[in-house]
């Protein structure tokens, strides 16, 4: 199925605190080499940078015991991809249908950027999240998407 086909079966898209290719470049980091010296010491403060509000010990043991369970190849090859940064804005700023982009202040100027190629994407950055912001601010996410997606089926 080629791309065009598949995006022709997609009412809208929701993109959650991710790069979309638009300025600025996030910072590079050097956590593939950490994950391939020191695995466990990485992903444990990995997962604990994932959220704005601490979480229980056993909790954050959980998630990353289950992300230490993909092969760290797999884990490598997953965060390593093939394609440009632009090619995410490419897609983004072609998607003829209706785009939310829900991100964390990290990603506030690509927002803006989104919002002057494509002013009627939906743009809301939660002040006081981190990477899970639909674990720091689950209610908000929730109600948000809830709204975007009813609007969605009245288009």
């Amino acid at each position: 199925m080629s791309s065009a086909t598949a995006a022709a079966r997609l009412l809208g898209l929701a993109l959650v605190d991710n790069s979309i290719g638009e300025p600025p470049a996030p910072h590079g980091s050097d956590f593939l080499v950490r994950l391939r010296r020191e695995r466990k010491a990485t992903m444990d403060g990995f997962v604990r940078s994932l959220f704005a509000r601490a979480l229980p010990d056993a909790q954050i043991e959980a998630l990353r015991d289950s992300a230490l369970r993909m092969p760290l190849d797999a884990s490598i090859a997953l965060l390593s991809y093939p394609l440009p940064r632009e090619h995410w804005r490419g897609i983004v700023h072609t998607f003829d249908r209706p785009l939310a982009y829900l991100v964390t202040p990290r990603f506030r100027e690509q927002s803006q950027h989104l919002l002057a190629a494509r002013p009627a994407s939906r743009v809301e950055i939660f002040e006081n999240a981190g990477h899970a912001l639909f674990v720091d601010e689950a209610q908000r996410f929730n109600e948000s998407m809830t709204r975007w997606i009813g609007a969605l089926g009245e288009a």
